[in-house]
């Protein structure tokens, strides 16, 4: 729900108040939902829904290794990593503090951070692994996806609440960028922000706080448009190319589409893409972390 500021948000049941935007997610009846929607001092009422992992199937590819080359490691910075958590005890990534690893448990509210898939340790990997874009950034855990639902799907309030997190606590941790590789099944042809005036209401805020919020675009195969979060203008949508040939490929899953030769900066047919992509990255391939 978003509310005008200083609204009272009564008429539901809720589990989430949001700080950087006047945003709360709870529970109600169809009765409760109709009376919010009806009242003046209601800007929005939408539904939660799910998310899931998106697909992590170069750094030299986008000049990465030039900028490793002049001392830019990271070092002194850190990403807000929205995913599964990640591996504790990973020999190869270190929290930035050398102690525990700052973050939250969204899905389940407490603090256990540990990845319940492995998803997260593998973008976890990609961003701050040996190989990784950048070695020594610093990682921010923010979890939302738990055992309960078999680590399989998010809450779209418990991402949105995880970037207010992120919002809220820049300056604690030198956050610079925040990374979502989840995705869910619809398909926006434009900005879908007036559909969901509560998630462009955070991801405005994340902007106007200096920080860059990465979505990926999903490797769906759709050509339609993008799926949330990153549809929205405040969010750089990422698709994927190959980093290297490797001869005819078949993909699986929704894509269920192949591509007859593969090589590099050639768009894979499993890349979603829309009017809102806002670049290309190479997303096929990569060395990373895997949960121990």
């Amino acid at each position: 729900v978003s509310l005008q500021t200083g609204a009272e948000h009564t008429g539901f049941s809720v589990t989430r108040r949001l700080v950087n935007a006047p945003v709360v997610a709870g529970w109600a009846t169809a009765v409760d939902i109709a009376a919010l929607a009806a009242r003046s001092d209601v800007i929005h009422v939408g539904f939660d829904h799910l998310v899931r992992p998106a697909g992590q199937i170069g750094t030299a590819q986008i000049g990465a290794d030039r900028l490793l080359g002049l001392g830019v490691t990271g070092q002194g910075r850190s990403v807000a990593v929205v995913d599964s958590g990640i591996d504790l005890s990973h020999p190869d990534l270190k929290p930035p503090t050398g102690s525990a690893w700052p973050g939250w448990n969204f899905a389940d509210n407490d603090a256990n951070l540990a990845d319940c898939s492995g998803h997260g340790t593998e973008v976890a990997g990609i961003l701050a692994g040996p190989q990784g874009i950048s070695p020594e950034v610093g990682l921010v855990v923010l979890k939302v996806f738990s055992l309960r639902d078999g680590c399989r799907n998010a809450r779209a309030s418990d991402v949105l609440a995880a970037v207010d997190w992120a919002v809220t606590n820049r300056s604690a941790w030198n956050i610079e960028a925040v990374n979502l590789s989840v995705a869910d099944d619809s398909s926006h042809s434009a900005f879908c922000d007036t559909e969901d005036p509560a998630g462009a209401a955070i991801f405005g805020a994340a902007r106007a706080a200096g920080l860059a919020a990465v979505a990926a675009a999903g490797n769906d195969g759709k050509t339609s448009g993008l799926p949330w979060p990153a549809c929205f203008s405040n969010v750089a949508a990422v698709g994927m190319v190959y980093s290297a040939s490797s001869g005819p490929v078949t993909w699986g899953g929704p894509a269920a589409c192949d591509d007859a030769v593969s090589g590099p900066d050639i768009v894979p047919c499993a890349s979603t893409s829309g009017a809102g992509l806002s670049v290309l990255a190479p997303g096929v391939g990569w060395t990373t972390t895997a949960e121990g």
